[in-house]
């Protein structure tokens, strides 16, 4: 079976670390809170701590914003959501999903059942 480049398979993970790029989970959520700002847009504004801001366009996973030169997600104090330049905004980072699963529990019910079936 081929994977197309912007998946990975579980199998080939060795290890799953949070990503100093990302940022801050309580800023992400303001915006996520909101929602999109268009359909399958979300433009936003960021903050950093000298004073200056950064306008995004980006689709909907807004986690991993492009930098401005100098810049990282650790000097990022705010952000404000459905604000900025929607033509000449930063976009985000190219990202890839791995999904992976588990079998589901067992409720008590099929438990018992299970506990209780003549064999």
């Amino acid at each position: 079976m081929m994977i197309p480049q912007s998946e990975q398979s579980a199998s080939t993970m060795s290890q799953i670390q949070s990503s100093p790029s990302r940022l801050p989970v309580s800023l992400a959520r303001q915006m996520y809170a909101l929602g999109e700002s268009r359909m399958g847009c979300c433009i936003f504004t960021l903050h950093f701590g000298d004073g200056t801001r950064e306008s995004y366009c980006a689709g909907n996973l807004i986690d991993f914003p492009k930098m401005p030169i100098g810049k990282s997600v650790r000097v990022v104090v705010a952000i404000t959501p459905n604000e900025g330049d929607e033509i000449d905004g930063l976009d985000t980072h190219e990202y890839h999903w791995c999904l992976f699963g588990a079998q589901p529990r067992q409720s008590v019910i099929q438990h018992l059942a299970h506990a209780f079936r003549f064999r």
